[in-house]
């Protein structure tokens, strides 16, 4: 047989004795990658659905992968186990994908609130007149000349906001993420006055589930209770258990909110009119509010006003010892559940050398405040 030939019978049929074709390599996941969608320029209450693809080691799209959804933000955006994102606040918010040890994300920019209503509980835009500016309808009963003084209390809202989301970590309200306004309503303390309900001051939820603010007249022109009172409205969506209006933290949401008060206003003769009660009853905890006291404490005005006075512990930690104001309100939204006071002592290095200090310098007449105060 010539070579040629025998070349050619071993060309044809089964592989020779000893000699095998490779195996295909198994498919093994190497990469996620989630499909290019709109993520920048957003208006709250946009709905958009992700897609992620799971890629093997030769680019080839697997099936059958159970991928999760997660937002670091939940303010701005949050995704639902399907990979619906809604955005819900005006911010930036990573929404991740994870398969296994892989992961992919996005990031999304929220720059504004679909357009906003009027929806109010109290009163009605007959009876009532109501002045619009930025999140806020500020209302008041028709009998009342209020335009001017209502233009003044929105500019001062307006620049509170601006502070409270720039530099102090706080958020908005629910209210213009849900497109209405947040409602301030001006009232004639008394029943019977005006068309409003017999309120006194503060933020409070109507039966729609969003907050609300009412200022007496007289204090909607002070503007004290006007900042106290505002800050509050930024607190409101507080993801941290641990700062929840209740218990041994409730103290915290009215003394940081009389400490930013005051900080706005240092020399108001008023700033600091509550901390008298901490010399009268120097035994309290620091801590101590309305809802926590021991039993069979009286119920005076000077434990009653003691989460009040505690503005001046949180103006001398920023203005004497010169602690960042941050650390004093972005607990608020740290998703933690350490109490005000745990947090800011984990937080602050040498806090209780600098306790020590106000303590001593409350000793001395209180002297980081003026005389009159």
């Amino acid at each position: 047989m010539s070579v040629p030939a025998m070349a050619a019978v071993l060309g044809c049929g089964d592989d020779p004795v000893g000699l095998q074709q490779p195996d295909t390599p198994t498919p093994v996941a190497t990469q996620l990658q989630i499909d290019p969608v709109e993520s920048e320029g957003l208006t709250v209450g946009h709905t958009l659905i992700l897609t992620a693809r799971v890629l093997d080691q030769f680019g080839a799209t697997m099936s059958g992968a159970s991928i999760a959804w997660t937002s670091n933000n939940e303010l701005v955006a949050s995704a639902t186990s399907t990979g619906a994102v809604t955005t819900k606040g005006l911010g930036e918010a990573t929404i991740t994908a994870t398969t296994g040890s892989l992961t992919a994300s996005v990031q999304f920019t929220v720059t504004q609130y679909a357009e906003l209503t009027l929806i109010t509980e109290f009163g009605n835009q007959q009876e009532n007149s109501v002045l619009i500016g930025e999140i806020f309808a500020v209302w008041w009963h028709k009998d009342y000349d209020l335009t001017a003084d209502a233009t003044a209390l929105l500019a001062d809202l307006v620049a509170v906001r601006l502070e409270a989301r720039t530099e102090l970590g706080l958020w908005d309200p629910p209210n213009p993420g849900q497109a209405v306004y947040y409602n301030v309503y001006l009232h004639d303390p008394g029943l019977g006055n005006d068309n409003y309900p017999d309120w006194g001051m503060g933020q409070g939820t109507d039966s729609f589930g969003r907050p609300y603010l009412t200022l007496p007249l007289g204090a909607h022109r002070d503007p004290l209770p006007v900042f106290h009172e505002g800050l509050h409205i930024f607190q409101y969506s507080s993801n941290s258990p641990g700062f929840e209006y209740r218990g041994d933290a409730s103290w915290y949401v009215e003394a940081s909110a009389s400490w930013y008060a005051a900080r706005k206003f240092p020399t108001a003769l008023d700033a600091f009119q509550e901390t008298n009660t901490i010399h009268a009853n120097p035994q309290l905890t620091a801590w101590h509010s309305w809802d926590n006291g021991a039993p069979g404490d009286p119920q005076n005005w000077q434990r009653l006003v003691h989460q009040y006075a505690m503005n001046s512990y949180l103006y001398y930690l920023t203005e004497v010892e010169e602690v960042p104001a941050r650390y004093v309100l972005d607990g608020f939204y740290a998703h933690t559940s350490q109490s005000p006071q745990e947090y800011l002592y984990r937080n602050i290095d040498d806090l209780r050398t600098y306790f020590g200090n106000w303590a001593a310098h409350n000793l001395a007449d209180f002297d980081y405040m003026t005389r009159a105060q």
